[in-house]
């Protein structure tokens, strides 16, 4: 899974990827002092989205995964349930085509 979403490189053989993936590992890369508002901001701007595109996508994923009220908090302050739909949300940020999903549940 990591070789496919280009955090580790392959030994041999050959990885064709085509279109975005959104990848949500076990182990949420998640800083604590950051809220979620942030966290969508931060991963937008590496996805190399416009804060606009950004502010509209983290509007949707906060009202389908119900968790609209924790935009402002930070993530020391989550519950690991919330902290787990963040972590999802955060792959889903960039609409992508494939999305990998690494136990996160």
């Amino acid at each position: 899974m990591k070789i496919l979403v280009g955090s580790l490189d392959r030994d041999s053989g050959r990885v064709i990827r085509r279109g975005r993936i959104g990848y949500c590992p076990q182990e949420p890369i998640l800083y604590e002092r950051l809220t979620a508002d942030e966290h969508f901001a931060l991963f937008g701007r590496g996805y190399g989205m416009a804060p606009h595109e950004v502010e509209v996508a983290s509007g949707e994923i906060y009202r389908i995964l119900d968790f609209e009220e924790y935009r402002s908090s930070r993530v020391e302050e989550l519950s690991g349930g919330t902290r787990a739909k963040l972590n999802l949300g955060l792959a889903l940020l960039p609409d992508p085509d494939v999305l990998l999903l690494d136990e996160p549940y």
